[in-house]
């Protein structure tokens, strides 16, 4: 079965803010890729999924083996399977910057 890869909504944490945009485009993905910038404020930068597809309440922070799921600068975080209808990104603190974090999602054809 051919796997494609295709872009989604970057995420985007704006300057002096702790919490980016939103995607919800995730039903038909396998796996997603999130490539960190090259440098953040923050300590962390968490990522928060919902159950649904257009609420704005019910976020939770993604875990993987008990230990919230964050992404580190200058890398790329795989996350396989996709259990969740919307995601964004919540970081511990302010960022000094915008912060943009491309997103892909793997599609099985």
């Amino acid at each position: 079965m051919p796997l494609i890869v295709v872009g989604l909504t970057t995420l985007t944490i704006p300057n002096a803010a702790s919490t980016s945009n939103a995607i919800a485009t995730l039903d038909d993905a396998f796996g997603l890729t999130v490539y960190g910038p090259t440098a953040v404020t923050s300590t962390a930068i968490t990522i928060q999924v919902n159950p649904s597809e257009t609420s704005t309440s019910g976020w939770v922070d993604l875990q993987s083996a008990g230990t919230d799921v964050t992404l580190p600068a200058a890398k790329a975080t795989v996350i396989s399977p996709i259990t969740f209808r919307q995601m964004r990104l919540v970081a511990s603190g302010l960022e000094a910057a915008s912060r943009a974090f491309p997103v892909t999602k793997s599609v099985l054809t």
